[in-house]
């Protein structure tokens, strides 16, 4: 299996898919190849209103 690096800084502010770092969009399509089915929604901070991040 390959490794990935899951540090992308930051993304706290981030609020849709495009916004994210293209390291971070790496990560998740190869989350989503490994399981088998697709993200909807990460959380990109601590708080829970603010941490939505619609991503396709």
């Amino acid at each position: 299996m390959k490794n990935l690096n899951g540090n992308f800084g930051d993304i706290s502010n981030i609020k849709s898919y495009d916004e994210l770092p293209e390291k971070a969009k790496i990560y998740l399509s190869r989350i989503e190849e490994v399981v088998g089915s697709p993200i909807k929604f990460i959380g990109t901070g601590a708080r829970k209103r603010k941490s939505d991040c619609e991503i396709k």
